[in-house]
């Protein structure tokens, strides 16, 4: 793998880099970390819950913008 200037690109930070095919086959067969997704992230959320409570936080002003966008 090489990393060469660009030329031409104002401040010369630019790079390019060649990824040859020993670094294409490791990056194929690494293994990715399992992360447990975040709190907020749940599937089991439903819809109608976080529609309530968006609802309920919303000024009179965003209300009244909803009103009108969900009658169209």
């Amino acid at each position: 793998m090489a990393n060469l200037p660009r030329p031409g690109v104002q401040g010369g930070k630019a790079r390019l880099v060649h990824v040859n095919e020993q670094v294409r086959d490791f990056i194929r067969s690494a293994q990715r970390v399992a992360e447990t997704p975040p709190s907020y992230a749940s599937v089991e959320n439903d819809l109608e819950p976080l529609l309530l409570t968006l609802s309920k936080e919303m000024t009179p002003g965003e209300q009244k913008k909803a009103d009108v966008a969900f009658a169209a």
